[in-house]
């Protein structure tokens, strides 16, 4: 009998996410975008969520026109309530939920200390932070209730282990990140559910545009990125998809940081 080329072993079979579903955040722009293109690129069925419809609405009518099964649910994840619903639209519409991108985030002005507006900061910490935190809760708790384990991956950054002028609120947001993946994954290992992060370096996105063009910024960036050049949407996205996808079965607690060698440094 000849062997099945895609057995449970082989590359392609380790990333394969056929009947998986999955929910996104932070999905209809960047990273997000090119996150949730390679998941449906990988047979997984969708749940998109950003706070724009109309972006929205153009990112998953892009995925449905490739071939894939999408719906979008215009939101913002630092909403009460927002994680429960996200939940339960990907059980209504798919019958279960098989992982987590906490992509969702958001940047700030440049502040000094002195000058970071409280409300602010509190902006920051309840999409970078306790947003994520209550999806990864939320996502856990169905996972429990169905069974079979489950991925939650993280989108942190660089600045979670790196610190730069005038970043505190973000660089304090996405450190938490990091700490929060660690804790979790110990403390949901039992239930077979891996908890990782993925941390980037500077990927040009609308995101920030405006910091990479300010004067002599994107000069000093690369001089300060050991391979010279900055990443690529589909190079974080192949990263998270390691994380969803069967490959990654025994890694859990752990943060990639695709950076181009900014934090060996």
């Amino acid at each position: 009998m000849t062997a099945d080329r895609r057995s449970s072993t082989s590359p392609a079979s380790l990333f394969d996410l056929a009947g998986k579903v999955g929910v996104v955040t932070g999905a209809s722009k960047g990273l997000g975008l090119a996150t949730a293109r390679a998941r449906a690129a990988a047979g997984a069925d969708l749940v998109l969520c950003a706070r724009t419809a109309e972006r929205l609405a153009q990112a998953v009518d892009g995925l449905v026109r490739d071939g894939a099964r999408a719906i979008g649910r215009t939101d913002d994840i630092a909403r009460d309530g927002a994680a429960a619903d996200l939940v339960d639209a990907a059980v209504r519409e798919y019958g279960r939920l098989d992982f987590l991108v906490n992509n969702a985030a958001i940047v700030l002005p440049r502040y000094a200390t002195e000058d970071i507006p409280v409300d602010e900061w509190d902006r920051v910490m309840a999409t970078n932070l306790r947003g994520p935190f209550l999806l990864a809760q939320a996502a856990v708790r169905r996972f429990v209730t169905q069974g079979g384990g489950g991925k939650i991956v993280n989108l942190a950054s660089k600045l979670g282990l790196t610190a730069l002028p005038g970043t505190v609120p973000y660089s304090t947001s996405k450190g938490g990140v990091i700490q929060m993946t660690r804790a979790m994954a110990i403390d949901v290992a039992r239930h077979g559910i891996n908890v990782n992060a993925v941390a980037p370096g500077y990927v040009p996105t609308e995101g920030n545009e405006a910091v990479l063009a300010r004067p002599g910024y994107k000069e000093w960036a690369l001089a300060h990125t050991p391979l010279g050049r900055f990443g690529r949407p589909e190079e974080i996205a192949a990263a998270v998809l390691y994380f969803v996808s069967p490959a990654s079965g025994f890694a859990t607690g752990q943060v990639l940081y695709v950076d181009g060698g900014w934090t060996v440094q």
